[in-house]
């Protein structure tokens, strides 16, 4: 906005002063006529009037009018032309072959593009009579025109850069810059071998945004194979996941366990739903434990793989640890010394006991629902990290409680209601 306020702000002046110059030219051209035709002043007076109003102000605006389209409307013309043109590139070859039309059109020394993907590439970019050139990065970019072209993603003259950035790209023989990128990644840039103009400026910016839009399909192609591998791997994951969930799961005194298959099966994570039991060598007393938890890594088969450990884990360590607490730190010590940190877990471990249920919450995007009221526990460190700290809620003998990871409700616990005289709840 401010170039264009700029641009007519300049053809506004330049009006004022033709304007200015044209009636002063006729004015002084009057009244030279009336000195030497003062005997017949009246009548050269209206004569005067007639030819200005007539022939002379109608010259002046249109004077005016071909003036205005020379410093504007020519420009801009030319401006949608390039905008079209550019629009109209689909592959990297036809932006070779539009950006050598333009070394011709603005009379440029030449373009360097620039590209950072696939180990990085310059292209050295000339008239078409002049073979194109190409050749690999030998060092890795310098970090601060980087960080400069992320900063600043418009296409401006190497002389309004800092100085270090200016310095860098003037031993490239650099003198303007158009960042290519895509959102926020740069791909690459633009460089001229001459200085560039508000309007050249503008034009550029719109051809490195359509470079930057050809990369990254360029890029995405490439994928495509990789996509279809990842697919095969998430359906093995799921195979691997629904092995896990066939195991049959002891009872829990007091509370029916379940898993919500509706919520389950739409979930984008693999997940692990385990129970186990702790039984006291001395008396009777029995502690049950549930363990819901995810990955923090992708669902691919590799990663999925790591859920066995984790089971094995936590079967092994719950039937020696009686408390929540004691098993928190034995799984947390396991997974930290054992597994090298390599497995990370967000999720819940519960503990059943009397008429109390403690709850241990570790990792991200966690939410419980007991008895109609919601909690959201505070993010904190996935189990596994060597940042991993217990986090211990209790409830009392709630009616049911409800865990969703990542908005996914997954395991309902469900308080058993007594049975009357007649066997019916």
């Amino acid at each position: 906005m401010a170039r264009r306020n700029f641009q007519f702000r300049k053809v506004v002046l330049w009006g004022i002063a033709v304007s200015l110059a044209f009636n002063m030219a006729v004015l002084i051209s009057y009244f030279l006529l009336v000195d030497f035709f003062s005997p017949k002043a009246l009548a050269l007076t209206g004569f005067f009037l007639v030819v200005f109003l007539l022939v002379l102000q109608p010259l002046r605006d249109e004077l005016l009018a071909l003036l205005a389209e020379k410093l504007l409307f020519s420009k801009k013309l030319l401006t949608y032309q390039l905008e079209e043109k550019a629009a109209a590139i689909f592959s990297l070859e036809e932006a070779f072959r539009f950006l050598q039309d333009l070394v011709e059109l603005w009379k440029l020394s030449g373009i360097r593009l620039v590209f950072y993907t696939d180990g990085g590439r310059i292209y050295f970019i000339g008239k078409k009579k002049a073979k194109r050139r190409s050749l690999p990065f030998r060092q890795k970019e310098n970090e601060d025109l980087l960080s400069y072209l992320i900063n600043y993603p418009q296409a401006q003259n190497v002389s309004k850069i800092p100085q270090v950035v200016r310095s860098y790209l003037h031993r490239r023989r650099i003198r303007a810059v158009a960042p290519v990128y895509f959102r926020e990644e740069i791909l690459g840039f633009l460089g001229f071998l001459d200085n560039l103009t508000e309007t050249q400026l503008e034009i550029a910016e719109i051809i490195a945004l359509r470079m930057g839009l050809l990369l990254k399909n360029e890029k995405l192609k490439s994928q495509t194979l990789r996509s279809a591998l990842l697919s095969r791997e998430f359906y093995l994951a799921q195979r691997i996941e629904n092995y896990l969930l066939q195991r049959q799961f002891p009872a829990v005194p007091l509370y029916e366990i379940r898993r919500l298959p509706e919520h389950w099966d739409k979930k984008y994570f693999a997940a692990m739903m385990e129970i186990a039991s702790y039984r006291s060598s001395i008396s009777e007393w029995q502690n049950h434990y549930l363990l819901l938890c995810r990955l923090t890594t992708a669902s691919v088969r590799m990663h999925t793989l790591q859920l066995f450990a984790v089971q094995g884990y936590f079967l092994s360590l719950a039937q020696s640890c009686p408390s929540v607490e004691l098993l928190a730190e034995q799984l947390q010590l396991s997974l930290a010394l054992l597994e090298n940190e390599k497995i990370n877990l967000d999720g819940f471990l519960l503990s059943f006991a009397d008429s109390q249920l403690k709850l241990v919450h570790f990792g991200h995007g966690l939410s419980l629902r007991a008895d109609k009221e919601l909690f959201t526990p505070p993010d904190t460190a996935p189990l596994g990290t060597s940042s991993f700290t217990l986090n211990l809620i209790t409830l009392n003998n709630p009616e049911y409680i409800e865990l969703s990871i990542r908005g996914f409700p997954l395991v309902l616990c469900e308080k058993l209601r007594p049975l009357a005289r007649d066997g019916q709840p």
